[in-house]
């Protein structure tokens, strides 16, 4: 029996070390020279919301493509978040006049950064899955063939 601790230990390794450089890089680039920016700073004082905890646990239980998927995906979905929510934001922004009621200038006014974060993010752990499964069916068909 392989001990799911050691078993792979080097990809490990390496999974949480790019883990930890993109996730800290991105938590002190939040915290210092891209806090004025939204999304960065939305996510940075709520820590990137913990999802670098799934990331530690996928990496330890040899899901590296999950682990992968949710580290780059958080990557691609902050850039996104920032840049698509800013974009749609100033779309709306250009609707606002001076006759706008106040609780539409509220909703005009919003970032949606978040919510475009969360469903990137969301569809990178998809496809992480899926490629997890993948690989698990590849595994399972060269062990059958390497018993034949």
């Amino acid at each position: 029996m392989k001990e799911w601790f050691t078993h792979n230990i080097k990809n490990k390794i390496i999974a949480l070390i790019i883990g930890a450089i993109i996730f800290g890089g991105l938590q002190v680039l939040s915290m210092t020279a891209l806090k004025d920016v939204y999304l960065f700073d939305w996510l940075g004082r709520r820590l990137y919301c913990y999802v670098w905890i799934p990331v530690i646990w996928f990496t330890l239980f040899n899901k590296l493509a999950v682990s992968y998927s949710i580290t780059l995906g958080n990557l691609a979905a902050t850039i996104t978040g920032e840049l698509l929510g800013g974009y749609i934001r100033g779309i709306r922004m250009e609707r606002i006049t001076p006759e706008t009621p106040s609780d539409q200038v509220y909703f005009l006014s919003g970032h949606d950064g978040v919510f475009i974060w969360a469903a990137v993010l969301a569809v990178c752990v998809v496809v992480g899955i899926i490629i997890e499964w993948i690989i698990g069916k590849r595994k399972k068909r060269v062990e059958k063939n390497a018993k034949t």
